[in-house]
């Protein structure tokens, strides 16, 4: 029993911690994220550069980061509500031990948090709230829940074929 009370807590930290980490991203003023964004993306460009010995100005490392800069963003939202998907369908079943059910609650409720993600947004000086990133955030949420769904039927076949 206590095996199953410590899984339910570090389920629901994982998705409060992903919550936040969403939150505090939506927070950002346009020119905070547009410098994250474009810091990430000149770090791998320098990685890449030196990895391969390719010679690379600071003018085409700033070409390149705005080129790249939409799909980063784009990218950054779908992966974080994919995290956030499987983190909260992880919770839900270790709090109802119901595939199903939890597949259900998780996928609605972070629907809904990226609803009100956007909708943070829009008190954000430079942002904006998008029905795009809207439904962007909640394909991203289905495939963390179906992801979630996927490893919970592999490793309980493994664990069945064991036995």
């Amino acid at each position: 029993m206590k095996k199953n009370k410590v899984y339910f807590i570090v389920s629901w930290v994982a998705v409060l911690a992903v919550a936040v980490a969403i939150f505090l991203f939506s927070a950002q003023d346009a020119q905070e994220s547009t410098e994250v964004s474009h810091g990430l993306i000149e770090r791998i460009v320098l990685w890449y550069t030196r990895c391969f010995g390719i010679p690379c100005s600071t003018g085409q490392l700033v070409q390149i980061s705005a080129f790249w800069d939409h799909f980063v963003r784009k990218l950054a939202h779908f992966s974080i509500y994919t995290l956030l998907g499987f983190c909260c369908c992880n919770a839900c079943y270790h709090t109802f031990f119901r595939l199903k059910k939890s597949f259900g609650i998780s996928f609605i409720a972070g629907v809904f948090y990226a609803i009100s993600d956007e909708i943070h947004q829009l008190f954000v000086p430079g942002r904006s709230c998008q029905f795009s990133d809207m439904v962007l955030d909640s394909c991203g949420v289905l495939v963390g829940v179906l992801l979630f769904f996927t490893l919970f039927l592999i490793i309980t076949k493994r664990r069945s074929v064991r036995i």
